[in-house]
């Protein structure tokens, strides 16, 4: 389900608003307990059978600027909370050899950020500097990951029994260092920046992006 809200300001300026679900569902080497090796990183990867589908809850508003040079500017605030997030473990490697990792259900995970996007060109300068643009957008944002280790409650919770399966051990309180923590792949910062210049005639255009 989603819902989609905007509220327009004048012939310029927007605001809008999304509520949505979403899933995320594991690929087939996701729930393979055979090892593959990451061809970036050289790891050993392997899954857990008993993987599940992440559902997610997206929250995003955002304030929208277009104006009527073809100029334009948005930011946007979001946040999503994540249930049974599908992140990687480095279980212990033997002797030297390369790190392996489990694909497996943390129970819960959150994630929010601000997202800034623009397009302006020079025509501030000078009118002759019209067809020359720059254009990017930064996006900065934290999350968050409880991987559902505790022992204290006496039952195992999806992650536990999943990495007690891959390991065939009874207890795994020792083997995860943190049970709390960033996402896996998750930048704090992400940016993307071009320069571009567009003919007066549409015929040629160029960019360093």
């Amino acid at each position: 389900p989603s819902l989609a809200v905007t509220y327009i300001m004048d012939d310029e300026m927007q605001f809008r608003l999304n509520l949505s679900e979403t899933t995320i569902r594991p690929d087939m080497r996701d729930v393979s307990s055979t090892y593959y090796v990451d061809p970036l990183t050289e790891f050993l990867v392997r899954g857990s059978p008993s993987l599940q589908s992440s559902k997610l809850k997206n929250i995003d508003f955002r304030f929208e600027w277009y104006m009527q040079s073809g100029n334009n500017f948005s930011v946007a605030l979001f946040h999503k909370d994540i249930e049974n997030p599908i992140e990687m473990v480095e279980l212990a490697a033997v002797g030297g050899a390369a790190p392996q990792l489990l694909t497996a259900n943390a129970e819960s995970g959150e994630l929010t950020g601000i997202e800034f996007d623009f397009l302006s060109d020079f025509s501030f300068i000078d009118s002759s500097l019209a067809n020359i643009f720059v254009s990017g957008n930064l996006t900065i944002s934290d999350s968050k990951v409880d991987l559902g280790i505790d022992d204290s409650d006496g039952a195992d919770s999806l992650f536990e029994q999943q990495l007690k399966a891959a390991l065939e051990a009874d207890s795994v309180s020792n083997i995860v260092t943190n049970n709390e923590r960033r996402l896996v792949g998750h930048s704090e910062w992400v940016t993307n920046l071009q320069m571009g210049y567009d003919s007066a005639d549409g015929f040629h255009s160029t960019s360093v992006v």
